[in-house]
């Protein structure tokens, strides 16, 4: 899917975000720099602990989608569940590059709105691939409503096709994909 790659967050590519993604949140206007920035600082805090020998990752799993120039365009946030009652993957976050969701806000073009949602769909089928050779279910949290009723469309549209080799339902806001 467009040359994309699914890697573990490593040094790197955490060097790769803190420059690339900062430079990108710097060329862009003041007011999107102050919503931004915060959102970057965060995120480069966690990552340094999460690459960090010296801490304990746990059952945490960063990582990222690296495009066919080597360049990080998602960070994805992953929990191995496999020790808890309902053992699963979770697939709880996604954070885009700053000039991504830049692109959205902006106006939303059918070029800009197709790479992030080609983004989205290979991070989502990336750890899917994950969670089936590891405990075979998968869930994804609906962070909002919106969410939720895609989730809703999406299992609507697997009912239609019940030949498909996995299930598919909610949990509250998890979205819920286990192989047969």
């Amino acid at each position: 899917m467009d040359g994309y790659s699914f890697v573990e967050l490593n040094e790197e590519l955490l060097g790769k975000i803190r420059d690339q993604w900062k430079a990108k949140i710097e060329a862009l206007p003041d007011e999107a720099i102050d919503i931004l920035w915060p959102t970057y600082q965060r995120t480069v805090g966690w990552c340094e602990k999460y690459v960090d020998p010296n801490q304990e990752s746990g059952d945490l799993w960063l990582h990222v989608v690296v495009d066919g120039d080597g360049c990080p365009v998602a960070l994805v946030e992953l929990t191995n569940a496999h020790r808890a009652k309902d053992p699963s993957i979770k697939f709880l976050n996604i954070d885009l590059e700053p000039s991504s969701i830049m692109n959205l806000q902006d106006s939303v073009d059918q070029e800009s709105l197709g790479k992030v949602l080609n983004v989205i769909m290979f991070a989502i089928t990336s750890a899917f691939a994950i969670a089936i050779n590891q405990v075979r279910k998968f869930k994804i949290y609906g962070r909002d409503d919106e969410i939720v009723s895609v989730f809703d469309a999406l299992i609507a549209k697997h009912m239609n096709d019940p030949e498909q080799p996995f299930n598919i339902y909610r949990q509250q806001r998890w979205l819920v994909i286990e192989a047969v």
